[in-house]
């Protein structure tokens, strides 16, 4: 019974070594490397192609068509907001007071 209890200590000893050893090497060693891809992963420009084509009611008056629209997402606690207010409604040609 002993024995089976001291091997069973080893091989969850082991478990747990492995286990840290592998949490360490990706935060330690590989680290920066995947904070930085982390980063490049979340500031990103997707581009959905998506046409569906106009839809048209019985007498052929458009009632649903394909627009050309744009988002953006901005996280606050990382820009400038009177960077924001200064320049955004420029690029976007729209009143600073929709911004707010």
């Amino acid at each position: 019974m002993k024995r089976k209890f001291k091997n069973f200590i080893i091989f969850i000893s082991s478990l747990f070594l492995i286990i840290f050893g592998r949490v360490f090497y990706l935060q330690v060693v590989k680290g920066e490397r995947y904070e930085r891809l982390a980063y490049n992963q979340r500031i990103r420009k997707v581009i959905l192609r998506a046409p569906r084509g106009k839809i048209f009611d019985a007498q052929g008056l458009i009632i649903a068509d394909t627009k050309l629209s744009y988002n953006l997402s901005i996280l606050p606690q990382e820009v400038d907001t009177g960077f924001i207010f200064q320049y955004l409604p420029k690029i976007l040609n729209i009143d600073v007071n929709n911004l707010r």
